[in-house]
């Protein structure tokens, strides 16, 4: 394949992601969603602020989402409505998590998150650390994170729907013992945090 199709297909992809992305919101903030309006998207796209895509892109990562089991396809009074799985919905969640990383909104003190996870259940225990990392914690010891942000209303709720919850404690703590080791690693200055 040369270098110039390559170049070409990257842009598809591209905004075939993205429309999966919009879509999945959509259904977050929605519950469901007639597909007819995949038809003419022109409001759908006027309201993500996109330019015109053909029908025919929506169409594609609707079966696309159905496919991966993140949306699940019904039929009411003759018409086809998606709404998202449980899988769909920690999908978005995490989606939506990684794109309010700009949003942080930083507290005094520091964020605290313990929690204790059975050895039977390791793969939670991984996928715990691996989200807690991604929203911009870091590792004190192996089940105590910490970070200097708030925690969002989307990864309480992500916690809640993958049943991770039940494990977790937060913590609000004002004062640590060696704050200028944190500082660094946050790149935050020292008095940010009082």
């Amino acid at each position: 394949m040369s270098k110039k199709k390559l170049k070409q297909s990257k842009p598809v992809i591209k905004i075939g992601l993205r429309i999966s992305k919009i879509i999945l919101f959509k259904l977050l903030e929605l519950g469901e969603m007639y597909v007819g309006v995949f038809a003419n998207p022109t409001g759908f796209i006027h309201e993500q602020k996109m330019k015109t895509m053909p029908p025919s892109y929506y169409q594609r990562a609707t079966r696309r989402l159905a496919a991966q089991g993140w949306i699940k396809e019904s039929q009411k009074q003759g018409k086809k409505f998606i709404k998202l799985t449980k899988k769909g919905r920690l999908h978005a969640l995490l989606y939506k998590l990684h794109t309010k990383q700009t949003d942080k909104k930083r507290g005094s003190g520091w964020q605290l998150v313990i929690f204790d996870i059975p050895e039977v259940a390791k793969r939670e225990r991984h996928a715990l650390r691996s989200f807690l990392k991604a929203i911009n914690f870091h590792q004190l010891q192996k089940s105590v994170y910490i970070s200097p942000d708030n925690i969002s209303i989307e990864a309480v709720d992500y916690l809640r729907e993958s049943g991770l919850i039940r494990y977790v404690r937060f913590l609000h703590v004002d004062r640590l013992d060696d704050e200028k080791h944190l500082c660094r690693i946050f790149g935050i200055k020292e008095r940010d945090m009082q």
